[in-house]
């Protein structure tokens, strides 16, 4: 079989800088046509699953998830941005370190999850929690091992190979899972499905995907300390960023149970969507173009940045705004009777949609210029919001009370971030105003129709 193959000529370095927006705009594409392909596959493979299995198997993989992205967040140095970012982000030996940093945490990582899986099991009341955990947080070792032509990739902004990959194992973890709820009705067939998918992503990293070297255990101190050094708030924003992102499942889990907790997250996994695309297009392609930018003339950075911004805003919002009016029709739609509380769940999560189409470019933009600190203070805001948010959120309006403080968990990021960004010199105040502007206008035309053809 032949591999992916990435000639020298391609690597972003090479490119002149007038190709940088053709490579960008066309990364882009394939991580809009990789993004919708991967959400139709997960919204399909979630719709045989809900019938195949039962409202707590999804509370105990959101468990899982929640233990999975803990042990990665929590240890997170910035290897990958690291690569992408630094200057030696080429050179074999700096690649081969950071791959064997990679090896290490991950190695570590699973024996700390294998102690910590009892206690967590004994936190929530529910013994067979235990060895879901042991066994689905292997797939934070087998992704430890994924080569780092995935980060090359990433920093030529090639994404159609990255989108190879990634649907490839997507699908084939969905099929693992698919085939093992049929047959067993188990929550097994998730983990399962998750190990097998991540497996074969990381086989197809070192054997499909050539881009002109292998990985081998090999360091350098200067390369190790070069990615510490630029990851040093990335380690903390990560550590910050889990709590304030997982805050609301752990409380949710806690108090109310695996069912309610398996509800929320199918309305979760909806409204992340358009969070999902702002936030992938911005790391994957926007990251590395605005970096390009800024090392090669820093002048043009603010008007590179609201031409994306343009872009971004157009693409997601529209559909955020579609998804708000249409929330409790759609999960009524898609769904049975268990999962009826989605719809309004829904309805209010999307509206962080919003925020987050201001606030995670606005972050990354000062991340392109070696700023990692601020994704260290927009971690902190929105922790911060959701200790004081959740509990007050709950005691006023229940667990309404608590789906709001969610949905406006960005906001106190968006207040700290947009004085910041002034400061630089990169702020269009009036650009600004066109993300909740456009979010508000088609959803209140999207309810008009609603409500329009629900009369007839």
């Amino acid at each position: 079989m032949s591999s992916l193959d990435v000639s020298p000529a391609d690597t972003t370095s090479a490119a002149p800088a007038e190709k940088l927006g053709r490579r960008a705009m066309r990364g882009s594409l394939y991580e809009i046509a990789s993004f919708g392909a991967g959400n139709a596959i997960r919204l399909l493979g979630n719709l045989v699953l809900t019938r195949l299995l039962f409202p707590e198997a999804f509370g105990a993989m959101a468990i899982l998830a929640i233990f999975n992205q803990g042990l990665v967040m929590l240890s997170d140095v910035g290897i990958s941005p690291g690569v992408v970012q630094s200057p030696d982000g080429d050179d074999p030996l700096f690649l081969d370190t950071a791959w064997t940093m990679h090896v290490v945490r991950g190695s570590l990582l699973f024996v700390l999850a294998a102690v910590l899986a009892w206690p967590v099991a004994w936190l929530y009341e529910v013994p067979s929690l235990w060895p879901l955990l042991v066994v689905g947080s292997s797939t934070v070792l087998l992704a430890s091992l994924e080569s780092t032509s995935m980060m090359t990739l990433l920093r030529r902004v090639d994404s159609r190979r990255i989108m190879v990959v990634e649907l490839s194992s997507q699908v084939f973890g969905l099929l693992v899972t698919i085939a093992g709820a049929y047959w067993f009705r188990s929550v097994w067939a998730l983990v399962l499905g998750g190990v097998a998918g991540t497996a074969l992503k990381t086989a197809m990293s070192h054997f499909f995907v050539n881009v002109g070297y292998r990985n081998r255990l090999r360091w350098s101190r200067e390369a190790a300390d070069s990615i510490v050094r630029f990851g040093k708030w990335i380690f903390l924003s990560s550590a910050v960023t889990f709590f304030a992102q997982q805050i609301d499942r752990i409380f949710l889990g806690k108090f109310f149970g695996l069912a309610e907790l398996g509800i929320y997250t199918v309305a979760a996994t909806f409204a992340d969507l358009g969070s999902l695309v702002v936030t992938r297009l911005t790391h994957q392609i926007l990251f590395p173009s605005f970096s390009k930018v800024y090392r090669d003339d820093p002048s043009r950075l603010k008007r590179a940045y609201y031409k994306a911004r343009l872009a971004l805003d157009g693409l997601t919002l529209p559909g955020a705004g579609v998804l708000f009016a249409l929330a409790p029709w759609l999960i009524a739609l898609l769904y049975d009777s268990r999962y009826a509380q989605a719809g309004w769940m829904l309805q209010i999560l999307v509206v962080r949609v919003i925020f987050t189409a201001i606030v995670v470019p606005c972050e990354t933009c000062l991340f392109s210029m070696g700023k990692s600190h601020y994704g260290f203070v927009k971690s902190m805001c929105r922790l911060a919001w959701m200790l004081v948010a959740l509990p007050l959120g709950y005691h006023w309006g229940g667990i309404r009370g608590l789906v709001w403080a969610t949905a406006l968990s960005e906001l106190p990021a968006l207040l700290v971030l947009l004085p910041v960004f002034a400061r630089e010199k990169l702020l269009d105040w009036r650009r600004e105003l066109v993300a909740p502007v456009l979010f508000a206008t088609v959803a209140l035309a999207a309810l008009g129709v609603g409500q329009l053809l629900a009369r007839l």
